[in-house]
């Protein structure tokens, strides 16, 4: 019983860990960040924070590491059609708002755009063959890199100024931007 209560105890605290650090990444770079600031925020101690994180470097590569993992459980799958796997795609972004607000603010420190970016390319290229079947392998590279940049543009302006927009219908203009 009390290894349950204290598994609990220990994931609240790294729960409340991360969402202050998140709120304070959305205010600050992560170069920036101090463990003293996050441990004051999140109503602990410095010795409990470095009892689960050696740093906000490694805080903020779990918080990354477990969202990526998220995202890449709904886009793998074998369906083709970007329409079929963006709304849910979006979902997850919008659930997880704030993290995905810090990594599209700065993508320079994070993995998250780039692992997301190289999965779904394979399946929105093939989308481009379909629509463009006479276009070269580089002309289809460059249509993937303006889809891509308007995309990300068009998430991180819908999440900071228009979140009551719900995700499908934003799923809905970007594929619209597509076509």
């Amino acid at each position: 019983m009390s290894d349950t209560i204290d598994n609990r105890r220990r994931m609240f605290t790294k729960r409340v860990i991360q969402e202050e650090f998140l709120k304070i990444l959305k205010e600050k770079k992560l170069s920036k960040i101090t463990v003293k600031e996050i441990s004051a925020a999140a109503g602990i101690n410095r010795g409990t924070f470095y009892y689960y994180y050696a740093d906000p470097f490694q805080l903020y590569s779990e918080i990354e590491n477990e969202f990526i993992s998220q995202i890449m459980n709904y886009i793998k799958t074998d369906e083709e059609d970007i329409s079929s796997w963006l709304g849910t795609l979006l979902h997850l972004l919008k659930d997880n708002q704030d993290m995905t607000i810090v990594v599209l603010a700065d993508s320079t420190e994070g993995m998250l755009l780039d692992s997301v970016l190289n999965t779904v390319k394979n399946k929105t290229i093939t989308s481009f063959i379909k629509k463009y079947p006479h276009s070269s392998s580089e002309e289809r590279e460059l249509f993937f890199t303006y889809f891509a940049q308007a995309a990300i543009s068009v998430i991180k302006r819908w999440l900071l100024e228009f979140p009551y927009i719900p995700p499908d219908h934003i799923a809905d203009v970007l594929i619209n931007l597509l076509s």
